[in-house]
């Protein structure tokens, strides 16, 4: 009896392998991927909307590439939202207030640093 297609490749899962799926990886494996696909492109959309704004907007002039300030701008929007409690309205399954609030802090605090002089 097939149950289970294997991610997609075709492979047919019993009953049985389903079931030591779901006790290897959990219940939610599925879900939890999801959420960090999620998470991931709401960091992505802050950050680059924060880089924008501070290039474009505010006419900073970064010393480095802005790949670099992009980089440093996703991946602490993404480790930052994360690790905060999620609060405020959700919008579909993800809780943006505190990713939000991030990627705020983090452009306050960054554009000093990115357009000091070496001494």
């Amino acid at each position: 009896m097939v149950v289970d297609d294997l991610h997609g490749t075709g492979i047919a899962l019993s009953a049985a392998a389903s079931s030591v799926r779901e006790k290897l990886y959990g219940p939610r494996f599925y879900e939890s991927r999801a959420m960090v696909l999620l998470h991931a492109a709401l960091a992505l959309m802050l950050s680059g909307l924060s880089v924008a704004i501070l290039t474009a907007g505010l006419r900073l002039r970064a010393r480095r590439p802005l790949r670099s300030l992009f980089v440093v701008f996703f991946l602490a929007t993404w480790a930052g939202g994360i690790w905060m409690a999620p609060f405020g309205p959700p919008i579909g399954r993800v809780y943006w207030v505190p990713f939000t609030l991030i990627a705020i802090l983090i452009a306050a605090v960054l554009p000093p640093e990115v357009t000091r002089r070496p001494m």
